[in-house]
């Protein structure tokens, strides 16, 4: 079972590391343009609002709730920085920021 799971999150790791396509902002949701129009990309930190991967320096922007920010794969809390609820890793194996 434990097989599965780590299995499920590279899958999901490597979905999210290869997809940078279409807009993934919502209406309303500016995002940090000054990162993109700077050319700072891949040095947002955990936690930091993001748009697409290549903005956070880990290399992984995820949508959370009604917005999208940089995070980690994980497999247990053990590897996240603490974030808004502590140190969680989610059921998708993503750290929450």
């Amino acid at each position: 079972m434990a097989w599965c799971r780590i299995a499920l999150v590279v899958f999901l790791a490597s979905l999210a590391a290869g997809c940078g396509c279409g807009s993934s902002s919502t209406p309303g949701d500016a995002g940090p343009a000054d990162a993109a129009a700077t050319g700072d990309a891949a040095d947002l930190p955990f936690g930091a609002d993001c748009t697409d991967n290549t903005q956070c320096a880990s290399g992984v922007c995820i949508q959370f709730g009604q917005g999208r920010w940089c995070t980690l794969a994980c497999t247990d809390a053990s590897q996240c920085p603490v974030g808004s609820q502590g140190q969680k890793c989610n059921l998708q194996g993503y750290c929450r920021p």
